[in-house]
This record gives C-alpha cells, sequence and structure tokens, in this order.
C-alpha cells in the first residue's frame, strides 16, 4: 500500500470546504498511510473557521501570508508534504471514499478520473456541451501523451501523482504567477517528460459546480488570463481564434464610434450566430434554450478574460 498526502489547496472556500474535508475523512484507507494537508491560500471569508468546526486532529493547516494563486499554493503543499504519493484535491470536490483504493489498483504514478460528475446547473450544461465539441472522440484514449495531449480533456481537481515528477513539472513553470496555467501547463510538462497520464475508470469523483450566475462569470473571467498562459503563441489554431476574436472586437468598438447606430446590425449579426450554434450543438430543445441563453455570456466573459490574459503578456 502507498503511503500518500491529501493536498487540499483552498482559496475562499467556504461554501463547500465542509463537504470537501467530511469526505476525505471518510475515505477507506489506514490512516496510517494516510496524511491530509490543506493549504489555504490567504481566503477572506470563513473557510478557516469551518476547517477548526471539524475539530479533526488528522488535518494539517498551513497558510499562505497573501493571495499567491492556486500554482503556487499546491507547490508549497507537495513542498511540506510527508509522504511521497500526493493527491490533490480541489475545495470543490467530494471524493468517493474508495477512490485511494481505486487508484493503487494501478501502478501508474500519474492519474486523474477518466469521468467527473457533477451537480450540473444550466451554466455547466452549457460548458459540457462547448467541451464536448472540442473534444470529440476522446473516450478512445485510456492515457493522455504528448502525442494526444490536445484531444483530450484534461484538469486537476482531483490528480494523483508522484511528489518527485510533480516537483519536477513545477521546476518549468513559473508557478508564482496567478495567471499561469496550473492545470494544462503542468500536465503538458508532465507528459514532455515521458511519463503518461491515467484516465483512471474508477476514480470516482463528484464537482460541486458554482451556484449563481455572477460566480461562474467571474471564475470563467479568471481562466482566460490561464488559458492565454498555455495556448496563445503555442497552439496555431487557437493562437488565430484569439487572433480573429481581437480584430472582431477592434471592428465592433470603430462601428460603434464612427457609426452607433450600427451596432444594431452586429448584435443581429451574433444573435443569428446564437441561434445558429445553440440549434447546431444542443440534442434537445431543453439544450438547445440553455446555450442560446448561456453562450453570448460565456463568450463575452471568456473573451474579455483572454483580453486581460493577453494585457497581462504586453504587460510583462
Amino acid at each position: 500500500m502507498k503511503n500518500i498526502t491529501i493536498i487540499v489547496p483552498v482559496y475562499n472556500g467556504a461554501e463547500t470546504i465542509r463537504q470537501c474535508l467530511e469526505a476525505i475523512l471518510l475515505i477507506n484507507y489506514p490512516e496510517n498511510l494516510l496524511e491530509i494537508l490543506v493549504v489555504d491560500d490567504g481566503s477572506t471569508d470563513n473557510t478557516l473557521n469551518i476547517i477548526g468546526e471539524l475539530n479533526s486532529c488528522r488535518i494539517r493547516v498551513i497558510s499562505n501570508e497573501e493571495n499567491k494563486g492556486r500554482a503556487y499554493t499546491r507547490f508549497r503543499g507537495a513542498s511540506e508534504a510527508e509522504n511521497d504519493n500526493l493527491f490533490f484535491i480541489d475545495s470543490r470536490v467530494i471524493v468517493d471514499k474508495d477512490a485511494i483504493n481505486a487508484i493503487c489498483r494501478y501502478d501508474d504514478p500519474v492519474q486523474i478520473p477518466r469521468t467527473v460528475e457533477g451537480n450540473k446547473n444550466e451554466w455547466d450544461i452549457a460548458l459540457c456541451l462547448l467541451r464536448g465539441l472540442a473534444f470529440r472522440n476522446s473516450d478512445q484514449y485510456d492515457y493522455i501523451t504528448e502525442e494526444n495531449f490536445d484531444r483530450v480533456p484534461k484538469g486537476s481537481t482531483s490528480l494523483f501523482i508522484s511528489k518527485d515528477i510533480f516537483l519536477e513539472a513545477c521546476s518549468m513553470i513559473n508557478y508564482e504567477s496567478k495567471y499561469v496555467n496550473e492545470d494544462t501547463g503542468l500536465l503538458l510538462h508532465v507528459v514532455k517528460e515521458g511519463y503518461r497520464i491515467f484516465r483512471n475508470p474508477d476514480l470516482k469523483i463528484t464537482y460541486l459546480q458554482r451556484s449563481g450566475l455572477r460566480s461562474n462569470i467571474v471564475h470563467l473571467f479568471e481562466r482566460g488570463p490561464r488559458f492565454v498562459d498555455y495556448y496563445y503563441g503555442r497552439h496555431v489554431r487557437i493562437t488565430a481564434v484569439i487572433r480573429s476574436f481581437l480584430f472582431l472586437l477592434a471592428v465592433c468598438s470603430g462601428l460603434f464610434i464612427i457609426y452607433p447606430a450600427g451596432i444594431l446590425y452586429a448584435l443581429a449579426i451574433f444573435f443569428c450566430l446564437d441561434i445558429f450554434i445553440s440549434a447546431v450543438i444542443g440534442k434537445s430543445m431543453m439544450e438547445r434554450f440553455v446555450l442560446l441563453f448561456f453562450l453570448p455570456v460565456i463568450f463575452l466573459s471568456f473573451g474579455f478574460g483572454v483580453l486581460k490574459g493577453l494585457l497581462v503578456r504586453l504587460i510583462k
């Protein structure tokens, strides 16, 4: 059996941290082989009080003096972990009680869940439909490698990884930056070093989706700079899409200045595109209506997040 440190990076996670940690405490695995480490990234809400209310001597908490970002928070957790195997679990993840046994059935040093369950709201339904369009036929891959890396969905809301491999990958990214892509960028370095990422079909987790439109918009906006950090200049097609978005934004801005009434024509074109895309992607009437409403919101919030990312790159 493996000695494992569970690392929970959290920032203002009062909404879900109790459920997350209660599930971790119920994991079916010998306690003497398991360390639970929570790394608080300078939370300003009630997160630390909630952790304290659990009153568990099994949970060790360390805190950043200020908000440093998830990349640094994960690196700090890995650096202070007592064990050689790390299991990162985000504060919005409810892990199955047999999750570690599922990991230990396989010898692979890097594992993620093959599928992620969730309490899907309309926002998440729209994102899943768009993600499915981007990663068609990805179910055929049991492993993520350098060759298929951009064809398979990946994330590290729950990630099992050898400590040595993780720290080696961290040395290749700027984990001091809040805008570094700590998911895709880190996993890319893992596969570039010759390791395969196993998509474990037995590793079951549930992701607790954010409630409220505003919190989802803010989260997607903040993903924009991380998206730019990984894709812009590296991925030809996505770089072209980002540049097309900037050109479109410039045209609309110029149109509004020169001919303000012309913006109505632009909005009419966008609305027609919204209807077309929703009709093509949606598989049911409900999905089409969800996309019809949320697609413009997703496009604008993520688009302006991308714009923020480009500005960050320019300032650097």
